[in-house]
C-alpha cells in the first residue's frame, strides 16, 4: 500500500520511475501470493504423499 501513491500518480515528472514502481508492486504481490497460498498448499500435498510411518520406528534386533 505504500507504493500506491507512486503507482497511481499521473504527472509528467512521475512517469520516469513508473516502470520500476510497477515491477516492485507486482513483484511484492506475486511473492505474497506464493508465500501465503502456494507454499501451504505445497506442504499439505507433500504431507498427503508421504507414507504414514512412525517417526521413531524401532528396528527389531536379530538373535
Amino acid at each position: 500500500m505504500g507504493m500506491a501513491p507512486h503507482l497511481l500518480e499521473t504527472s509528467t515528472q512521475a512517469q520516469t520511475p513508473k516502470p520500476s514502481v510497477i515491477s516492485i508492486v507486482f513483484g511484492l504481490l506475486a511473492a505474497m501470493v506464493l508465500i501465503l497460498l502456494v507454499m501451504p498448499a505445497f506442504y499439505t500435498t507433500l504431507e498427503d504423499i508421504r507414507p504414514r510411518t512412525p517417526r521413531h520406528a524401532t528396528v527389531p534386533k536379530s538373535r
